[in-house]
């Protein structure tokens, strides 16, 4: 149950693609025992379709092959980006005997941000936090004038993120900005 709420689902393009290879196959099947059977053919018989086929060159511009095999090799590209990439959505499983837990990074990184400008003693419009492929940043904007240690955000930072049991390690990165707010 996990699974299927932090990844994204490939049923919709396998089904497609599953979809017009039954039609395309269900359609030659059926032009080919037609015309084994003698029988007039839907579209076109399998030697029509194979004299087109050879005399497909000689048709055709050649920008239009060029083209047509361009236009083949994106639908490729993207059906092998579908296949190969991670599907992840923007969401974390906590670990948990009981129950599925999920939240969002969104949620994660705005707690963050939250911790972070308690810890720095900030206001939390100096703090920008995002969470992205396994990975937290934060950065903190100091008040002018005061010095901040990024080491010890970080420490408080991380032990606020070992108490959310997540079910995945978490990278966590704080930076302190170089330029600061004025007076708050």
């Amino acid at each position: 149950m996990l699974r299927r709420e932090t990844h994204r689902s490939r049923a919709v393009s396998s089904v497609l693609v599953a979809s017009l290879a039954i039609l395309t196959l269900g359609w030659l099947g059926t032009e080919t025992v037609l015309h084994l059977l003698k029988q007039p053919a839907l579209l076109a018989s399998p030697a029509q379709m194979a004299a087109w086929l050879l005399n497909l060159p000689n048709n055709t511009l050649p920008i239009g092959l060029i083209l047509a095999g361009i236009g083949i090799g994106l639908v490729g590209l993207a059906l092998l980006v579908i296949a190969l990439g991670s599907g992840r959505k923007p969401k974390r499983a906590l670990s948990s005997e009981r129950n599925a837990l999920v939240v969002d990074d969104a949620v994660i990184a705005s707690a963050l941000a939250r911790s972070a400008s308690q810890l720095a003693r900030v206001q939390t419009a100096q703090v920008f936090a995002q969470v992205q492929n396994g990975r937290a940043k934060v950065e903190v904007r100091p008040t002018s004038g005061i010095s901040l240690d990024a080491q010890s955000i970080q420490h408080g930072l991380e032990q606020e993120v070992r108490s959310w049991q997540l079910a995945e390690n978490l990278k966590l990165v704080v930076s302190i900005n170089r330029q600061g707010a004025v007076g708050v």
